[in-house]
């Protein structure tokens, strides 16, 4: 199965990669540079220049593809709502072409704070021929190196020299590692639903 990822050289995005080329599908990746391309290529993805606000980059990749894995997000938290606004247009580009002729493509994306237009937007294209997923990430997605949010708290709290807490500090975060922790066992919710659409595919055919 071809895929088309964009968000591939992040800290999920590459762990998604290499459970997809591992899996036996075809990759390609949205790369916003060289450094992007080069990443990509060492993982045995293949590289598709472009950026979330480069509708036409999307659509092209989209339309390559089989089904698409949305993840890339632009981080720019002192205008949020501009970044939103790039999301739901990155969605809604990549949707209409999946959506073409009732196609029946998976098309996932991963849920954003206050991405509810966006995460909307996805299950919308489901009542246009469009398998729809949207999966919300632990807030602490891990590995032996950094732990997603939890890491920005630490470090945080080196260059402060204390650490804050809400309340009494009893709250929780659940925490997932970005790999799956038994190989042959466990897979990332990514890597099921991609090979649960695509064994439905071959049995539908």
């Amino acid at each position: 199965m071809k895929v088309f990822i964009t968000g591939a050289t992040g800290f999920i995005g590459s762990a998604v990669v290499r459970e997809l080329i591992e899996a036996g599908h075809e990759v390609i990746c949205l790369s916003r540079s060289e450094i992007g391309d080069n990443k990509l290529k060492e993982l045995g993805a293949r590289a598709h220049r472009g950026s979330l606000e480069d509708l036409d980059s999307l659509r092209e990749g989209a339309k390559s593809a089989d089904g698409v894995i949305h993840m890339a997000f632009v981080h720019n938290f002192a205008d949020f709502g501009s970044s939103l606004n790039i999301d739901l247009q990155a969605v809604n580009a990549l949707g209409e072409v999946l959506s073409r002729g009732e196609s029946g493509k998976p098309f996932l994306a991963v849920a954003h704070a206050n991405g509810t237009e966006s995460a909307n937007a996805v299950w919308a294209f489901g009542e246009k021929g469009v398998r729809s997923s949207v999966v919300a990430l632990a807030p602490c997605v891990h590995d032996t190196h950094k732990a997603g949010f939890a890491s920005l708290l630490i470090n945080i709290a080196r260059d402060k020299g204390f650490s804050a807490y809400v309340g009494d500090g009893a709250n929780r975060w659940s925490a997932v590692h970005r790999f799956r922790t038994n190989f042959k066992e466990h897979r990332s919710v990514h890597i099921s639903q991609i090979n649960k659409l695509h064994i439905n595919e071959k049995a539908n055919s």
